[in-house]
């Protein structure tokens, strides 16, 4: 009855167009640094949720050779990073864990269906153009994995023709070398990029072994990585035709956690190889009517050998996982005065092959999916001097081996017109299915679960003007049928919906940016309480896992004369547990790193050469993000980049 009805307002919108409405742009002026927070994710929907757009340029300055580097800084995210270069690295919003925190580029998914994860460490950087984060549930637009939020990794999209080179060297061995080319035919643009980086991980950590303290250089944690990327994109009348493919392959030691006895394994390894494709095609139809339709495939191949163990059948370890994923999606946009309207379908599938699944329960799983879609925003004047901008969504989910997933969404922004103030405010309902791994993995999976399903709301008072920006969220998230793992015996753990929790937490966002002067500054403060509220549960009122109270980060950023720049970067993160049960042993201690980079730019003719010097965490500070799972101390690095 709802699509019913949802389709006739649609119909009669397109009726009668007569206007277009374009969104609004938050406009920069400091150099070759945009930040925009509105209208991210080409979706309306973003509008209404706090978020954050970062220019190339601003990754380059925050990053040197992988995207975690960037979105560290932030708010209200947390990267949970397994140690080096090639140690894993996952993304969670506000509270959430990393598999409800939904990962895209170009608009593809990238969580894993096998784990429902994206490890950061094999996202090439060299080839993103630009990064999208919305902090709040959007899953009325983009489904599943949605709870925390979205990061969308855009490709670079440079349209005047160009060619550069970039090398670093740094501690560890670690090598970086990227080449960019960008050429233009008529209507035709062509965006290529081919990246490596490798790094011998033998930092030096600290640890206790059987009484005495020691140290040791982290071995078998080496990483290597080579990729590359094509940007395709071809303009007729009105039609704009995209093709995007991206290729990765790579090698890291595995040494594992750092334990009494056992320093790391020697010998284990992780092989991987994955292939993205995606074409799209958007055609308006007039000023008021587009549509856009998409097709998208995805194959990964992982390996893991360790020579040291034995694996089924007494032979040596070696386990491999196969996974596809295809896509299809079409939306329909019609615009008519201040109000857009959006019908979305989408057709999906995967499926994984592997060694360590449930023996009797499914070889090779699957899974298909039709989901569908309406959205509808309106701008309405109020009382002369006050304008409410408001959006509805609903999403309807059917999945071919669970049950049916609704997720609908209400959003307002209330703004008095002509001024810098604004206040935001949504409720939404989210979900995440359960992954490959939690349903078939060999003596864990468990073939019933049911869908994780949070509530959201997110309020939050805003203050934008061409030199500084300030804005409070006050945000909320309550979680049923939470998948954890339980004991079924002292060896062996089953996941099971018997999980509730609540997270609750206020986030500050601050930017400064003088028009008169070349600095700029972002401060971000995030408090976040996540809790376990499972009735009955030993661990009811426990912080959950790995979710630090505290966050808070600073970016400062500098250009003195003569084209030397000045950059400098802190981040503290509060304490977090390790187990559910919140035991004092299980407790990890608060960190601070702060990070130094200065560059000197040189402009001849039609050349362009940077060079630049680095130092991340200056102070030598020993941690871990994760127990057991050392980071790297002091690192250094020199290197140039030479455009053309």
């Amino acid at each position: 009855m709802y699509y019913n009805v949802a389709i006739c307002l649609f119909t009669l919108n397109i009726a009668h167009s007569q206007e277009h409405s374009s969104g609004d742009t938050l406009k920069r002026t400091f150099p070759e640094v945009k930040v925009t927070a509105t209208r991210i994710l080409s979706n309306s929907l973003a509008e209404f949720s706090p978020n954050t757009m970062i220019s190339k340029s601003e990754i380059q300055r925050l990053s040197h050779n992988q995207i975690s580097e960037a979105m560290l800084y932030m708010p209200g995210l947390f990267i949970k990073d397994y140690g080096g270069l090639g140690g894993m690295k996952t993304v969670s919003l506000r509270g959430t864990s990393a598999n409800q925190t939904l990962i895209m580029i170009n608009g593809i998914r990238l969580n894993s269906n096998q784990t429902g994860m994206t490890d950061l460490s094999n996202i090439p950087l060299s080839f993103i153009g630009s990064m999208e984060i919305v902090r709040s549930g959007v899953s009325a637009v983009y489904g599943g994995n949605a709870i925390g939020g979205v990061v969308n990794i855009l490709p670079d999209n440079e349209k005047s023709d160009k060619a550069s080179f970039l090398a670093s060297y740094g501690s560890f061995n670690e090598n970086f070398l990227a080449i960019n080319a960008v050429k233009n035919f008529n209507k035709f643009n062509l965006n290529t990029s081919i990246e490596y980086k490798h790094s011998d991980g033998n930092y030096p950590i600290d640890m206790i072994n059987f009484g005495n303290e020691i140290t040791v250089g982290r071995s078998n944690a080496m990483f290597t990585n080579y990729s590359a990327a094509i940007n395709a994109n071809y303009n007729l009348n009105n039609t704009n035709i995209s093709l995007y493919t991206l290729v990765f392959d790579s090698k890291r030691g595995v040494p594992g956690a750092v334990l009494q006895g056992q320093i790391e394994s020697k010998t284990a390894t992780l092989s991987e190889r994955g292939v993205l494709v995606s074409a799209s095609s958007q055609h308006q139809f007039s000023k008021n009517l587009s549509l856009n339709a998409g097709l998208s495939a995805r194959y990964n191949d992982m390996n893991y050998q360790d020579r040291n163990m034995l694996g089924l059948g007494g032979k040596p370890l070696d386990n491999d996982f196969i996974s596809n994923e295809y896509n299809f999606s079409t939306t329909l946009k019609n615009e008519y005065k201040k109000s857009t309207s959006q019908i979305i379908v989408e057709a999906f599938h995967s499926s994984l092959k592997g060694d360590m699944l449930q023996p009797g329960i499914s070889t090779n799983p699957f899974r298909n999916g039709f989901a569908t879609s309406f959205i509808f925003s309106d701008i309405i004047e109020i009382f002369e001097n006050w304008e409410i901008n408001h959006s509805e969504a609903i999403r309807l989910d059917i999945f071919s081996d669970n049950s049916p997933a609704y997720s609908p969404f209400i959003g307002l922004i209330i703004n008095p017109v002509n001024s810098d103030f604004f206040a935001k405010l949504n409720v939404s309902a989210n979900f995440r299915m359960p992954n490959f791994n939690e349903l078939y993995y060999l003596n864990y999976g468990t073939a019933d679960l049911k869908p994780e399903k949070s509530k959201n709301f997110n309020a939050g008072i805003c203050y934008k003007s061409e030199n500084f920006n300030f804005e409070i969220n006050a945000f909320a998230n309550l979680t049923d049928d939470l998948i954890i793992a339980v004991p079924r015996s002292p060896a062996v753990w089953s996941a099971k919906n018997i999980g509730k929790a609540l997270t609750q937490g206020i986030e500050l966002v601050s930017e400064i940016e003088p028009e008169k002067y070349n600095f700029k500054i972002n401060l971000n403060y995030t408090y976040q309480s996540a809790r376990e509220i499972t009735e009955g549960s030993i661990n009811n009122g426990n912080l959950l896992v790995y979710v630090p109270q505290e966050l808070i980060n600073a970016n400062i950023y500098y250009i003195f004369p003569l084209d030397f720049s000045f950059a400098v970067n802190f981040n503290y993160t509060s304490f977090r547990y390790s187990l559910q049960s919140n035991d004092i042993s299980s407790v990890l201690p608060e960190y601070f790193t702060l990070n130094l980079k200065i560059s000197k730019s040189i402009v001849f003719s039609n050349y362009n050469i940077n060079l630049f010097t680095s130092a991340d965490n200056i102070t030598n500070e020993r941690y871990s993000v994760v127990r057991n799972f050392p980071m790297p101390g002091r690192l250094f690095r020199i290197g140039a980049s030479f455009g053309v």
